[in-house]
């Protein structure tokens, strides 16, 4: 139900998405932009194993 509450407006303002250099680039603005300090990762559905690694490698902390 609350999944119906979210609109493409809302994905667009706090979404990541792109290659490991653009995403971590648009998280750096997220962050300094909104004060978060706890993004959620969310990898889609079907991606592999591999791929759900990958992003979470590129956008570890460490990394921001």
């Amino acid at each position: 139900a609350a999944a119906n509450a979210v609109t493409d407006e809302m994905v667009a303002d706090l979404g990541v998405a792109g290659t490991p250099d653009e995403a971590r680039e648009r998280l750096r603005t997220l962050v300094a932009e909104t004060g978060i300090d706890q993004p959620i990762v969310v990898v889609p559905e079907p991606a592999s194993s591999e791929v759900a690694e990958t992003t979470i490698d590129a956008l570890a902390p460490e990394r921001l």
